[in-house]
């Protein structure tokens, strides 16, 4: 170990006022002997600092110069560490023996450019070895008594240094695998206690470290460290294109942590940085290929957000991009339009995700031939969209095309997907033993903790539930509670369970989905995360459901907290939500003689219900009204229970009406 050509610099100034003595050690890596004062904190005997009634001054030879005004702003804002000691409690012991010699005017200030004393050498005014001593011991108490005498950095010696830059020279802007990545991970490890955080030299090792490791498919923990330490670096060089390359790689580091909102803060400052790049001409290939892949992070993450319009603008840039970047017949191309098409699909934009899905085929086709993989591949996502859409005949096609080719190339988890969007269209053609004997394959093909084992045993539980086989519905819940048994508690596990409660409440067993949902409710406040947290339970609050299912047992003073709670979240709902919550509270007010409270909910809600962005069908509109009329009347608010009444009957003509036209 040795030290380097610079240090961290601190100042030692040694007052005494009246019949106290003081030792303040001043020290912080902003607080530097600068430009403008290092030529007088050197060790030449022709200039010395002093400390007068109040003010630091500088002396050289008979000179005086006044330079508090320079120096207390330093003081004052810059200093990291400031420890005041009084003489009773530190050095007594010194300064009695020195004390009387020590005048006011004897004041001194010191630098930290020599290694005497850990790095930091001492002179008083008058240059007189008693008082110099006492200098010395205060200030090896302090060093003792605080720890902050080494704010001048010990660092490791100059061939660490060294070792560094050959590393960095063999990688040549390359990634680093196996035991030359272990090594320089070892090498940087070593400096980086040693280095201010914008060391350039260990930020740029850091970024290789952080792309390494994220190319690896590295979990985001081993390598988020060095990528915000090398985002430090590069805030100075923010004309380099490594520079996005770090708000990349962070943003990429907390979509994998789950932080989206992070993962969209520094995303979207890439998408910053990439412009400047290119307003000053200094963009590059790099940039160029970097542009797209940030916007389909951007996307992914505002969809998981529930932010849907600007998710899909992102999606939609990013095949505008790749179409810019690649020949219309790269299959890279088609890689990009399948990945767009999956995004598409999250936000149930059909069209968008149908539009680029065959754009994917064709050209895969006509570079692989109709019986390749990735053909395969693009047919068994169309089997899953048109289930969407309802072309379930369609489904079928494209499954019984892809199917052979999958289960022919070993692909066991795309057999699994395709086999149960096979028996979601099964199902909803009425076909429901050949959609749950292929719901079986599933179940027997996938593993016990994977999302599809859980999906097919709860899709096949409603199943039987449609064909009333309740013993079969009970078998595959209590299977699907157990395969969650297995799981890590997660927000995920908590959503199977917020799932598998309503497959109970659909059989009307209230009370075991009341039990689910506080369990799942019990994870997530267990693991620090709220419901609201989570984009899936966004729309389907949590509280707001325990709070009806125990209402519908007659419940209603256990379920008015929940619903109270439910309430207080009501900026993240949507109308039809809200419309639900307020007609609920308005019921257990009812079922509490709260005769007095429940008319503001039933009114509140009766405004959501006459509301034009509700989304329910005329149907499902009629009896709301009719049931709204029902609880109006049970507080004798009869013109309102008349009303509904009325604007129930007048949906139900229409419908009727309607039908009469299409016949």
């Amino acid at each position: 170990m040795g030290y380097r050509t610079y240090v961290k610099s601190c100042a030692i100034i040694l007052t005494v006022s009246k019949d106290v003595s003081q030792c303040l050690l001043l020290s912080g890596s902003k607080f530097s002997i600068n430009n403008d004062i290092r030529q007088y904190a050197t060790l030449s005997p022709a200039w010395t600092l002093h400390h007068e009634q109040g003010n630091l001054t500088m002396h050289r030879q008979g000179q005086r110069t006044v330079m508090q005004n320079q120096l207390d702003a330093r003081i004052q804002t810059q200093v990291s560490h400031r420890q005041d000691v009084n003489r009773s409690s530190l050095h007594a012991p010194y300064v009695n023996g020195y004390r009387p010699t020590l005048k006011p005017r004897g004041i001194l200030m010191c630098s930290p450019l020599v290694q005497v004393l850990r790095g930091i050498a001492i002179r008083d005014n008058k240059q007189t070895g008693g008082e110099i001593m006492w200098a010395c011991r205060c200030l090896n108490t302090v060093a003792e008594q605080t720890g902050t005498c080494t704010d001048s950095k010990q660092e490791v010696d100059a061939s660490v240094w060294a070792d560094l830059e050959s590393k960095m020279q063999v990688l040549r802007g390359g990634l680093a695998k196996g035991e030359a990545l272990e090594a320089l991970k070892s090498t940087v490890d070593q400096l980086l206690p040693f280095v201010e955080p914008d060391d350039f030299s260990v930020g740029e090792a850091c970024l290789a470290l952080a792309q390494s490791f994220a190319c690896l498919d590295e979990e985001s923990p081993k390598f988020i460290g060095y990528t915000q330490r090398a985002l430090r670096a590069y805030e100075s060089h923010k004309d380099s294109p490594d520079y996005p390359r770090c708000l990349y790689l962070l943003g990429y580091a907390y979509f994998r942590l789950e932080e989206y909102d992070n993962a969209v803060a520094h995303l979207e400052q890439c998408i910053s940085a990439l412009k400047h790049l290119t307003e000053i001409g200094s963009d590059n290939d790099y940039c160029h290929g970097l542009e797209p892949e940030v916007h389909a992070f951007l996307g992914r993450s505002k969809m998981l957000l529930s932010k849907h319009s600007e998710a899909a603008a992102h999606f939609q840039s990013f095949c505008k991009l790749k179409e810019k970047l690649l020949e219309p017949s790269d299959p890279e191309l088609a890689a990009s339009y399948l990945q767009a098409a999956r995004g598409f699909r999250g936000l149930k934009d059909v069209d968008g995700a149908s539009s680029a899905a065959l754009k994917a085929l064709d050209i895969y086709t006509k570079a692989f031939g109709p019986t390749s993989l990735e053909v395969a591949e693009v047919r068994s996502f169309l089997c899953g969209l048109y289930c969407d859409m309802g072309k379930y005949k369609d489904s079928l096609a494209e499954a019984d095309t892809a199917r052979p080719i999958l289960q022919q190339a070993g692909d066991v988890e795309e057999v699994a997907y395709l086999d149960f969007s096979i028996a979601e269209s099964l199902e909803q053609m009425g076909r429901h033993d050949e959609s749950v004997a292929k719901l079986e394959e599933v179940i027997k093909s996938s593993e016990l903790t994977s999302a599809i084992h859980f999906n097919a045993l709860l899709t096949a539980a409603r199943a039987c539930a449609r064909t009333k086989k309740n013993e079969c519905v009970t078998t595959y819940c209590i299977k699907a509670q157990e395969a969650l048994r297995n799981r890590e508690p997660s927000g995920d596990t908590a959503l199977c369970l917020a799932l598998l409660a309503l497959v109970y409440e659909e059989q009307r067993e209230c009370s075991k989905a009341i039990d689910i949902l506080k369990q799942a409710k019990s994870m997530l406040e267990g693991l620090g995360i709220s419901p609201e947290e989570i984009p899936a339970f966004a729309a389907a609050d949590i509280d707001g459901k325990i709070g009806f299912l125990l209402l519908r047992v007659g419940k209603a003073n256990d379920a008015l907290p929940y619903l109270q709670n439910s309430l207080s979240k009501k900026k993240t709902f949507h109308s039809r939500e809200l419309l639900y919550l307020h007609f609920n509270l308005g019921a257990a007010y009812i079922q509490l003689r709260r005769f007095q409270e429940a008319p503001q909910q039933l009114d509140i809600a009766r405004k959501y219900l006459c509301g034009t962005s509700i989304g329910l069908d005329a149907s499902k509109r009629a009896t709301m009204f009719h049931n709204l009329a029902s609880l109006y009347k049970s507080c004798r608010r009869h013109r309102e229970s008349v009303e509904c009444d009325r604007a129930a009957n007048e949906l139900l003509r229409m419908m009727a009406v309607e039908k009469g036209e299409e016949q």
